[in-house]
């Protein structure tokens, strides 16, 4: 469940950064550049953020983590404050409100594999595949599994980003012709809206604070912190996370590129990077870089769905029906939640 409180340093990045950028971050990011514009920069604001709060909280929650014995956000809830309707308040949030985020990620990845086939293979049978893969290492590992297969995913997160910017910026000829063709088609993009509009100052705000936030109160996040070995992890958390913001220096350009590449708009913004490199890159390119984007997807749903096992398992199933279970019981049992809440999100 939580690595017997013995993740590393590198280790605990690669998974915090992995789970924190998903197929928002991969695929969104291209997809409201391109959309939308200049907005989505707020992104490099709320990794600093969300690095800052991982260390001023999670050096407090882990502090409790070790001395307490938690391995649940309920554990701590339950210790300080006592009270079962908070408890319940909060494992119901917790839970409910994952589903939708892991939705999110499967159909994310299943969109990549459905255009990298040219409709071959329909999304439903895509996600399903993600679905099946997940399974088989959650199953066989819980969070070292996770952690270990997020080093990997993070990596081709940072870099793929970064060489999508790459590629879409050669198809163009430079950055000076992508932002000089943008002032004269489409100038309304490279200004942030000052009006009342959906994209405006007001959504700059909130996804400056509620994204940090939000992601920090995920239960995926709490497990981690109490995973975390030492105290100097969180300590550095902050710089390593603001650093990989660069990545969406290539989401940025590959998103402007997009606007005049496909000027004349597609069926879903969502899709853009797909469409881009099913037209433009090599098959053997296009291949690595969907990768890419799939292990955004993957390192965020794996890391959900652990999180919810834990959840089901240690705060409903031992506190309430089986508080005797036995260590192998409660690991069977995880293990049966991991397929269960997987497949009620996939359908």
């Amino acid at each position: 469940f939580i690595y017997n409180r013995k993740m590393g340093t590198t280790i605990s990045f690669f998974t915090v950064f992995a789970t924190w950028w998903s197929s928002f971050a991969f695929l969104g990011s291209i997809s409201y550049f391109y959309s939308v514009g200049s907005v989505y920069w707020t992104g490099l604001a709320w990794n600093v953020l969300f690095g800052l709060l991982y260390m001023w909280f999670g050096i407090k929650i882990s502090g409790y983590g070790k001395a307490r014995g938690y391995f649940t956000p309920i554990s701590f809830f339950s210790d300080i404050y006592g009270s079962k309707l908070l408890n319940t308040v909060v494992i119901i949030i917790m839970i409910v409100f994952t589903i939708p985020y892991i939705q999110i990620q499967f159909y994310g990845g299943a969109i990549i594999i459905e255009i990298a086939t040219k409709g071959i293979v329909p999304w439903q049978i895509c996600a399903l595949i993600f679905y099946s893969v997940m399974i088989i290492y959650l199953w066989a590992g819980g969070l070292r599994a996770v952690a270990w297969t997020d080093i990997f995913y993070g990596t081709l997160i940072f870099f793929g980003m970064l060489f999508i910017g790459i590629i879409a910026i050669s198809e163009v000829g430079s950055v000076v012709d992508i932002f000089q063709n943008i002032i004269e088609q489409r100038p309304d993009l490279i200004l942030l809206p000052t009006d009342s509009s959906s994209v405006g100052i007001p959504t700059w705000l909130s996804m400056f604070f509620i994204m940090p936030i939000g992601a920090l109160m995920g239960p995926q996040m709490w497990i981690r912190i109490y995973a975390t070995k030492e105290e100097k992890t969180f300590h550095i958390m902050p710089l390593l996370i603001s650093v990989t913001a660069i990545a969406y220096l290539g989401s940025m350009l590959a998103g402007s590129a997009a606007i005049i590449l496909k000027s004349g708009g597609v069926e879903s913004s969502d899709a853009i990077l797909p469409l881009l490199l099913v037209e433009y890159a090599p098959g053997w390119l296009m291949a690595l870089v969907m990768c890419c984007g799939t292990a955004a997807c993957l390192s965020t749903a794996n890391s959900d769905i652990h999180a919810v096992s834990v959840l089901l398992t240690l705060d409903i199933y031992k506190r309430y029906i089986r508080p005797k279970a036995t260590e192998r019981h409660t690991v069977f049992i995880a293990k049966i939640s991991i397929v269960a809440f997987s497949a009620i999100a996939y359908l």
